[in-house]
Order: C-alpha cells, then sequence, then structure tokens
C-alpha cells in the first residue's frame, strides 16, 4: 500500500475567532515559491537565518522596523540576529544598509525570483533532455498492451494517454486529444 500524506486540520481558529488584520491578528503573505526557494537554501541548522528572512519578507515596504522588536518577535539574541542578517546580505537575499541616516534593508525579490526562474529553467531542461522512461505495460495474449485498445493507426490506453497528455506528443503528430479521450472513455469508463 502505497504512502498516504496526512491532511492538515486546526484545532481551534487560526486567528483565534478575530477577524485577520484587527490589530494583534495582522497576518503576512509571502508566495509559496518565494517561502519554498528560500526555505531550501538555508540550511537546516540555520533556524536564525531562515527566521529573520521569513520576518522580513513578510514586512511591508517601508515598514520601519527597530532592532528590539526583530529580537523579541523572533526569539534571537542580538548577536545571532546581527550574524543572520550578515549572511543573508553575503548571500545576496537582502542589502542591508546601517547608519544614522537612512537605514535600511532591502530585501532582494528580483535577485530572488531570477534564482527561482533559473532553477525552474535547468529542472524544464533536464526534464525535457532526459524525459522518463514511458510506463511498461504487460502484454495481452494477441501481444497488445493488455488494457489498450486501437484507435486510428496507433494502441492507446489510459495509462498511454495520462504519460503524453501534457507534452506536445498530440498537436506534433496531428491527433486531436479530445477524441482519444472519447474514445477510451468508452472502452475503459472506469479506467481513468
Amino acid at each position: 500500500m502505497g504512502y498516504i500524506a496526512p491532511k492538515i486540520k486546526n484545532d481551534g481558529d487560526k486567528f483565534n475567532n478575530h477577524k485577520p488584520g484587527e490589530p494583534g491578528y495582522e497576518f503576512s503573505q509571502i508566495p509559496n515559491r518565494l517561502l519554498s526557494f528560500v526555505m531550501r537554501n538555508i540550511q537546516g541548522n540555520c533556524g536564525n537565518r531562515l527566521k529573520l528572512m521569513i520576518f522580513l519578507m513578510g514586512c511591508g515596504e517601508k515598514f520601519e522596523i527597530h532592532e528590539k522588536t526583530v529580537l523579541k518577535r523572533t526569539g534571537m539574541v542580538q548577536s545571532a540576529y546581527s550574524e543572520a542578517r550578515k549572511w543573508l546580505n553575503d548571500k545576496g537575499f537582502i542589502t542591508y544598509k546601517p547608519g544614522t541616516n537612512n537605514p535600511t534593508i532591502k530585501v532582494n525579490y528580483a535577485y530572488l525570483w531570477g534564482l527561482i526562474q533559473e532553477e525552474e529553467l535547468e529542472e524544464y531542461i533536464e526534464k525535457v533532455e532526459n524525459p522518463a522512461p514511458a510506463p511498461q505495460e504487460s502484454l495481452d495474449k494477441d501481444g497488445f498492451p493488455s488494457g489498450s485498445v486501437i484507435i486510428g493507426s496507433q494502441y492507446w490506453s489510459w495509462e498511454k494517454y495520462h504519460y503524453l497528455e501534457d507534452t506536445e506528443y498530440f498537436k506534433s503528430q496531428g491527433i486531436d486529444k479530445k477524441e482519444i479521450e472519447a474514445q477510451l472513455k468508452y472502452y475503459f469508463p472506469t479506467s481513468h
């Protein structure tokens, strides 16, 4: 039996029966792709770096945040905060400009999204250059893949259809994808 992923359930209300945005019940918005990238690229034993990055991504632009507030909200001590901020700055995740006149911490979203898009492009190229092998189908007594039917000049099964449905195969071969799906539903109505 395969692994079944657990469902997330809440014990109580996330906002403690208040409306999101009420004082004390504000919330942060961080795109999942961005958050996932940050979590993958900050080592697991570097919790303060991750806490600080998530905290900064949750802040609105031009939001002024005092060091004491960061320390209180993240539970870090000053030396841990300084180390985390320096590491994030050195890696290009943020740009920290200290000073008494207009100090800033800039979250480098353009850089991060560029890295995400580069990573996704590399994954796409890898997938195109090294596609997963087609699933092996067992043959019936006549030598045809079991659970298949001839449609047009090819055999088709739900397994083959699903393997090819998100590719350019149908378009490149001039095959009507909807017709193949309709025929498969006719011959194998409970198999898809």
